[in-house]
């Protein structure tokens, strides 16, 4: 049962990158635990080529930042494309 507890584990970590794809591959083939995204592990997960080790566990909230020149002049494709990636966040 989850306690509210808090705990640090100190790692060594085997693989540094910045690729999540390549971490995903990295850890489909055994090298170790990753966090990765969701939607970049989805697939995985559900072939069993990977295993959720800590399902409740989740990770520290960030800030995302969607730069673009100007509104102005934008065509209603990359209008729509921001549109469609900021209704997707929590404000």
């Amino acid at each position: 049962a989850d306690d509210g507890r808090k705990q640090i584990i100190r790692v060594q970590p085997r693989l540094g990158c910045e690729d999540m794809a390549t971490v995903r591959e990295a850890a489909i083939d055994g090298l170790g635990v990753a966090i990765l995204p969701d939607h970049l592990c989805r697939d995985a997960l559900q072939a069993g080529r990977l295993v959720r080790v800590l399902p409740a566990w989740r990770g520290v909230r960030g800030t995302v930042h969607l730069v673009f020149t100007t509104r102005r002049g934008l065509s209603p494709a990359v209008r729509a494309l921001i549109d469609h990636l900021a209704s997707g966040f929590p404000r």
